[in-house]
């Protein structure tokens, strides 16, 4: 799948060409392998730019999934951002170190508000319960997830794996102010929210849910939409020493390939910043 060279093609049109018909569609299917690719390279996305978000729009509405991309179509620049941090810090980086960690909280406060007001606008109906898992045998996850249709369970399981992908990023920054006393503090609603025991359950919401992808009748639009969240949760586990539930990701990563989702294997890796990694 060549992001790079559709990206290139899109914007090179312009967001005015994508407003109606077949175009529309295919900027629409399009849309999230460009944005996934932005922060898979941690490059900037013309796709964060405000006519990229409302012009293509205008006559059509909104899916959910589109609706979420609008909110992390800025994810690449701040990851690009992250990536310019130095170790060991230089004094003239804390401003931007500062503005940094004040725009990634920016970015977690504001999908937490959208997984929020998604809840809130759904009323009494539930978006996805839990749903026990076959007795039959023992299992890594005893308990998945139900979804109400397969747009929910998909955008859903994106909504988790960017949130880690920001929890991360915001560890690093925290890491290097702890280590060089900068004085930058992390908003308190999310002192609690930080820890690698959060990001780790995120991680196991992403596994709960890949039993509902992998229905029959998904064909392969289910699985293909775990390619991205089931690394994330991979890379989660790796890192946590939680080796039983990483070698079940990748287990489920070869699973996808098997089936026919041939990129399975072949999906780069997201990774903290190698210049505030080499700190870690």
């Amino acid at each position: 799948m060549h992001t790079q060279g559709i990206s290139k093609l899109v914007q090179e049109r312009g967001p005015e060409t994508f407003k109606r018909g077949v175009l529309h569609q295919l900027f629409t299917s399009f849309r999230i392998f460009m944005v996934l690719g932005s922060i898979q390279q941690r490059k900037d996305s013309f796709l964060d730019d405000p006519s990229w978000k409302t012009i293509p729009f205008m006559s059509e509405p909104k899916s959910l999934m589109q609706s979420l991309l609008d909110e992390v179509a800025g994810l690449p620049a701040l990851l690009q951002r992250l990536d310019t941090i130095s170790i060991p810090r230089r004094e003239s980086q804390d401003m931007e170190i500062s503005s940094l960690l004040s725009d990634f909280v920016s970015q977690m406060n504001h999908l937490e508000d959208w997984e929020k007001n998604l809840k809130l606008t759904s009323g009494s109906n539930l978006l996805w319960w839990p749903v026990a898992s076959s007795s039959e045998r023992k299992t890594t996850f005893p308990t998945s997830y139900g979804f109400a249709n397969i747009l929910i369970a998909n955008t859903m399981l994106h909504c988790w794996g960017f949130l880690i992908i920001v929890q991360i990023s915001i560890g690093s920054l925290r890491i290097v102010t702890d280590r060089n006393d900068t004085g930058l503090p992390v908003e308190p609603r999310h002192r609690s929210g930080l820890s690698q025991d959060k990001t780790v359950e995120l991680a196991k919401d992403i596994c709960k849910s890949m039993q509902y992808h992998l229905q029959p009748e998904m064909k392969l639009y289910g699985p293909a939409a775990t390619l991205f969240p089931i690394n994330i949760a991979f890379q989660v586990f790796r890192e946590a020493g939680m080796m039983k539930v990483a070698a079940w990701c990748e287990d489920s990563i070869v699973k996808l390939g098997q089936i026919g989702v041939r990129l399975a294997p072949y999906v780069p890796w997201i990774k903290r910043s190698e210049s505030v990694q080499s700190e870690i």
